[in-house]
């Protein structure tokens, strides 16, 4: 009898170590918690990257005090959050910051994380978020400093939400190079100031921005938003509202290959403190409803076979130059 209660024993645990354990729908992280944890909120990990790879599909991995919790790559649904009032740090010295590869189903929510580059000056090339997947990502109230390329990378086909964000002092803000299907963009509620070469750099890609400042000194060499349009990527389409572009070379610049596709709208905006306010070329077009356009150098440069269409609405004042270029102007002169 007690040899067979020793064999039942016996394969009882056998199936019990077989049993898959599930992942944990929160894992946590602190700085005194220790990667070969558990995860959990009284046994946390010390980063990122261990507690994502303890996490379900789908969960949440939080941040329970203020500390630097490393790089990491996320290949699934999972939110990452620092909650209001706790410092989730992550130090760049090389590569991205935080590097996201959704698959279709896929997403991705980035939350109150601060990315800061290592080097201030000279450094290797560095990236805050790199997202390069077919999913889904929410990058919402996260800080971004220093980037030597980008402050977010999309070059994926998936769908991009940055939302209440501040990127400073980046090479570039954000940037889509516009080489596969088309990108979906949407920017809200944002600050992008003092970058170095382009605020938002965009190829082919659906973008709306809505309720963002983009911000350099005046006299900046670089530009606010540059959109390239070529026949191999998909169209660019951009809409604009209720935003400021502020202290740049050239505000907005839409350039365009023959046979490419374009279309950009500017509602409700602020266009200031520019060398060139708008300007467009290779065929472009620009459609401007209600925007004030104030202490510009140039106002209005169209290229030859590019078109801007002004409603009549918009406020145009303190220029040296109104329209530069042999393109088309509509209207031509009087009403803006």
């Amino acid at each position: 009898m007690k040899s067979r209660l020793v064999q039942i024993g016996l394969a009882l645990c056998a199936v019990a170590v077989s049993l898959p354990v599930s992942a944990a729908q929160r894992t946590f992280v602190a700085s005194t918690g220790n990667d070969a944890n558990p995860c959990s909120l009284t046994l946390p990990c010390r980063g990122f990257a261990a507690a994502i790879a303890a996490v379900a599909s789908g969960g949440e991995v939080i941040t329970l005090d203020s500390a630097g919790y490393g790089a990491f790559t996320v290949a699934k649904s999972v939110s990452v959050v620092a909650p209001a009032g706790v410092y989730a740090g992550i130090t760049v010295f090389s590569g991205a910051g935080i590097t996201v590869t959704p698959s279709p189903d896929d997403v991705v929510v980035l939350r109150g994380l601060t990315l800061v580059s290592q080097y201030v000056g000279y450094g290797p090339p560095t990236e805050g978020i790199h997202f390069d997947g077919a999913g889904q990502l929410l990058v919402d109230g996260v800080r971004i400093e220093q980037m030597k390329t980008f402050g977010i990378g999309v070059i994926g086909v998936g769908a991009a939400v940055i939302r209440d964000c501040a990127l400073y002092r980046n090479q570039i803000g954000i940037s889509t190079p516009g080489n596969g299907a088309p990108t979906d963009i949407s920017v809200e509620n944002t600050t992008i100031a003092d970058s170095i070469e382009i605020a938002i750099a965009l190829g082919g890609a659906r973008v709306t921005i809505d309720n963002v400042r983009l911000i350099n000194q005046a006299g900046s060499s670089a530009l606010g938003i540059y959109a390239m349009a070529n026949a191999i990527a998909p169209p660019v389409e951009l809409n604009i509202s209720n935003s400021v572009i502020r202290g740049f070379l050239q505000g907005l610049t839409i350039d365009k290959y023959p046979a490419a596709q374009s279309s950009t709208a500017i509602v409700g905006s602020e266009i200031t403190l520019n060398a060139t306010a708008i300007a467009a070329n290779g065929g472009a077009t620009v459609a401007l409803q209600g925007n004030r356009l104030t202490h510009n150098m140039t106002v209005f440069v169209a290229g030859p076979g590019s078109t801007i269409f002004t409603g009549g609405n918009n406020y145009v004042a303190r220029f040296t130059t109104l329209q530069a270029g042999p393109g088309t102007y509509a209207p031509p002169s009087g009403s803006y």
